[in-house]
């Protein structure tokens, strides 16, 4: 594992509330870096028996 700079020096985003923040920390938890991700979906129309279509 490479040693990474401190997160203060290399600037850093969160969503994370502050409230969230201190229980992460309180637990033990330190960030290393950021992660990003996306998601994709489709909620397709469900028809039930008897329902009419306009």
């Amino acid at each position: 594992m490479t040693e990474q700079p401190p997160l203060a020096a290399s600037g850093w985003s969160s969503s994370l509330s502050v409230a969230e923040h201190a229980a992460v920390r309180e637990a033990g938890f330190t960030p290393l870096g950021l992660v990003m991700g996306s998601s994709v979906y489709q909620l397709a129309p469900v028809y039930s028996p008897g329902m009419v279509a306009a």
